[in-house]
């Protein structure tokens, strides 16, 4: 359990007992155990319903939350259920996470305090404007772009723009995508590197596909490109895009087919140009860190826990240094045996920034207060900035992270 060290030390001026393992728990005595969380629900989907016979075909459903689900708390040693002062409807399966309590019999813990992994604390790296909100950009001139006024960006920046499903091979995105590479090559916005996220085609048809790659073209030769792969792969972490579906554009040595989750860090002490070569591989190196998160990562975990607003389920991840707590379980991926590769195990994996990309399940799973038009923001404590960003295909919205000023601001592409 790589994360129990970060519990461990919260906790170390506690003064209560830290099992080493669940069996170690005594019969009401106060202590601290460390483990990872199961939630028993009797809604979720079941494969082997499938196979049975007279079972009757409940109605589709997009959360699976009941009043009568539980939690319990294991290790390789055993497992307790869980009551009193835990929120059985908005955790989920997967959390590895630290409870304050004693035991009171018939293998029940009962919970007096919930402790999360400590986080580092980084140096504020972006500026956030009133109320915590990304601030909004002016119009982009000459172009046909809309902003909803505000400052300027700064001349001559370095920018990490950010595009969540850009939706090629939907016909209302042609003209923004046309005025989208405007935008990017504009001098006074210095575009050092792009990201696209999410789903970049609607389907991976020839016509689609060969559309992502003269797009991918016509803007390299100005700046770096990470391309994060659509989720009709389907098992995470997403594998990069095959080399045969973009031929134009691998030919460029600054575009890299990416995994999704994506992370990456971006070298603070380079004054002209960007350094993208620290891609993830083990920990990431000092200097700017970046992690984007597909649209399932967010969407699994609003399905199976009350949380209906993509940013608080970012929030609820981030906090337990997960980017997806529900994989295996209800999230699909690839067997790893060494290490969990969506746990952000060392210090030198947590993000300044991590961008989530609000796709349909996630639009279709939010409350209907939610906000699907701009980019909703928060500052966690720790100096990480968490983003949830709304589709190009439906917005035009583009996310920019001046390095150079430290400030977040989107604009906003009209049709």
């Amino acid at each position: 359990m790589n994360l129990r060290p970060f519990i461990v030390e919260r906790v170390k001026s506690a003064g209560k007992r830290v099992c080493d393992e669940i069996k170690d728990v005594n019969l009401n005595e106060e202590c601290i155990i460390i483990g990872t969380l199961y939630k028993v629900m009797k809604l979720k989907p079941q494969i082997l319903d499938e196979y049975m016979e007279n079972v009757a075909k409940g109605e589709s459903r997009l959360k699976f939350v009941d009043s009568s689900d539980s939690l319990v708390i294991e290790d390789g040693t055993g497992r307790l259920t869980l009551e009193g002062s835990v929120d059985v409807q908005k955790l989920v399966t997967g959390l590895v996470v630290g409870l304050r309590g004693s035991q009171s019999g018939n293998g029940v813990f009962r919970v007096t305090e919930v402790i999360t992994p400590k986080l580092p604390r980084l140096k504020p790296t972006i500026f956030l404007g009133p109320a915590e909100n990304l601030a909004p950009a002016a119009p982009f001139r000459g172009h046909a772009a809309q902003g909803r006024g505000g400052a300027q960006p700064p001349t001559e920046s370095r920018c990490i723009a950010f595009i969540a499903d850009l939706g090629i091979g939907c016909q209302t995105t042609a003209e923004r995508r046309k005025a989208l590479v405007n935008l990017l090559a504009d001098s006074e916005l210095s575009v050092g590197l792009l990201v696209l996220q999410g789903r970049s085609v609607r389907s991976l048809d020839m016509s689609s596909i060969g559309a992502l790659d003269g797009f991918i073209a016509a803007v390299a030769p100005s700046m770096s490109v990470h391309v994060m792969p659509t989720d009709e792969f389907e098992v995470m972490p997403l594998q990069p895009f095959p080399k045969s579906y973009l031929p134009v554009a691998v030919n460029y040595a600054n575009v890299f087919r990416v995994t999704s989750p994506h992370a990456f860090s971006v070298d603070m002490e380079v004054d002209t140009g960007m350094d993208t070569s620290k891609q993830q591989d083990g920990e990431l190196d000092d200097g700017f860190r970046v992690l984007c998160l597909p649209d399932a990562c967010v969407a699994d975990v609003m399905c199976y826990s009350s949380v209906d607003d993509p940013l608080e389920a970012m929030q609820l991840a981030f906090a337990f240094r997960s980017c997806a707590p529900t994989a295996p379980d209800t999230l699909s991926c690839f067997p790893f045996s060494a290490h969990d590769p969506f746990v952000l195990a060392q210090d030198a994996d947590i993000p300044h920034l991590v961008v989530g990309c609000q796709g349909p399940r996630c639009r279709t799973l939010a409350s209907p207060q939610w906000d699907a038009a701009t980019p909703q923001a928060c500052l966690q404590e720790n100096g990480t900035l968490l983003v949830a960003l709304p589709a190009f295909n439906d917005t035009g919205c583009v996310l920019f992270v001046d390095l150079d000023a430290r400030q977040a601001f989107h604009y906003q592409i009209s049709q």
